[in-house]
């Protein structure tokens, strides 16, 4: 919820992409789903599509190297 705060304040900004869509409509609870693809539909400020795929692999492999799981370093790839 603070971390919901600070990016409906614009105190930081939300990133999001084809691989956080791909995980939400995964998620088997509709409202969930609908809960968040509306927070990200009016918050979100930054989408990364598809065309950054090889840039998102090459980053997350090296971000992976520290020890972040794949997913986590996918996402942190977003930003680089």
């Amino acid at each position: 919820m603070f971390i919901q705060s600070l990016i409906k304040y614009k105190s930081i900004t939300l990133y999001y992409s084809f691989i956080s869509l791909y995980e939400i409509s995964d998620n088997p609870f509709t409202s969930t789903r609908e809960h968040i693809f509306n927070f990200l539909k009016e918050y979100g400020s930054v989408y990364v599509d598809v065309r950054r795929i090889d840039e998102i692999k090459l980053l997350s492999s090296e971000i992976m190297l520290t020890g972040i799981k794949k997913k986590d370093a996918v996402h942190l790839s977003y930003v680089q």
